[in-house]
């Protein structure tokens, strides 16, 4: 009756490959939720840690594998995320008074 456990470890192990994929192939974490990853990699550790408590082998084993795959996730999103920069240039929106024409002299023309 392990064939369960293991059947379901290895459909769960799938489920994280897509969103892997689609971070490397695009190469944006812009809609990934960093704390989503975090409460994911805390959840499948203590999963892990059951599964060799209780000496499950289809709990440790696909567990495991999940931790290690939400794990490379946070390295993608390290190494992929941006921080979004404000293109505006300061320097274009303060008046130049060093320049002559940009100097009011009060005279009328």
């Amino acid at each position: 009756m392990l064939w369960f456990g293991w059947l379901g470890g290895a459909i769960n192990c799938m489920h994280v490959v897509p969103q892997m994929l689609k971070i490397y192939q695009t190469k944006s974490v812009k809609d990934i939720s960093y704390k989503s990853i975090l409460i994911k990699v805390i959840a499948c550790t203590l999963y892990t840690i059951h599964g060799v408590v209780i000496w499950d082998m289809p709990l440790l084993w696909m567990t495991a594998v999940v931790l290690l795959q939400y794990i490379t996730i946070l390295f993608q999103y390290k190494y992929y995320h941006k921080v979004e920069k404000c293109d505006a240039n300061i320097a274009e929106s303060i008046p130049d008074t060093t320049h002559p024409t940009s100097i009011k002299t009060g005279a009328h023309v």
